[in-house]
């Protein structure tokens, strides 16, 4: 593991390492708590508890809870809550409670409740969800100063978050109950649906739709 910047683990036994400035430690395999700031990079993380911040990269982590914040680069995360917040490049994501806040593209994501606030331009391959669905757009002035401000003082740069109408594409979509916002998708299964504010659907195969005018829906059964 690679760190610009601070990182404090504390394992199971109540012992506790702190990183700062430039160092390279192993990957952390058994803690209890993980806290990070900076500039990370590493390739396997398992801990209780993780709360990183700043510009990351990894292979994998398995946790019960996490919270990342900023420009995140992944193939594989596996946990219980998660609330990832800033933007996202990853394979898979498999999780009981996701939020997710900002931009994503990610190859495949599996939870009970996820719940997708997203801006500029997003792209999922796959989402599997057991109970409930939520993806809205958030994109405003004022958000888009929030997140420039955060990353700014995360990164210790100047970010300028570009003015780009938020959009995502969703590949396909197996659900129970969902409601979807702005969202262009392929194909979309569940027992009940909500689709409001200019949502596209190639197949359509739900119980109950309920959907406003601005919604289009190519096949529907």
């Amino acid at each position: 593991m690679n760190v610009s910047g601070k990182i404090s683990v504390e394992d199971h036994s109540g012992k506790k390492i702190h990183h700062s400035g430039n160092s390279q430690i192993d990957d952390i395999l058994d803690a209890e708590n993980v806290t990070a700031e900076g500039i990370i990079k590493f390739e396997k993380m398992q801990a209780d508890d993780i709360n990183m911040r700043g510009e990351i990269s990894f292979d994998s982590i398995q946790t019960q809870s996490m919270k990342l914040e900023g420009t995140i680069r992944f193939k594989n995360i596996v946990g219980k809550n998660i609330h990832l917040r800033g933007t996202f490049n990853g394979d898979s994501i498999v999780a009981d409670s996701i939020i997710i806040d900002g931009a994503l593209n990610v190859g495949e994501i599996e939870s009970d409740d996820l719940q997708i606030n997203f801006s500029s331009k997003n792209e999922i391959q796959k989402i599997i969800n057991k109970v409930a669905l939520n993806i809205f757009p958030t994109e405003t002035e004022e958000k888009k100063k929030i997140v420039a401000d955060f990353l700014s003082s995360i990164l210790s740069r100047e970010v300028d978050v570009k003015s780009e109408k938020p959009r995502i594409f969703i590949g396909s979509i197996e659900g129970n109950e969902i409601e979807l916002r702005n969202c262009n998708c392929k194909t979309v299964h569940c027992k009940k649906a909500i689709l409001r504010d200019g949502c596209k659907i190639d197949d359509l195969k739900c119980e109950s739709v309920d959907s406003d005018g601005s919604v289009k829906i190519l096949n529907k059964e």
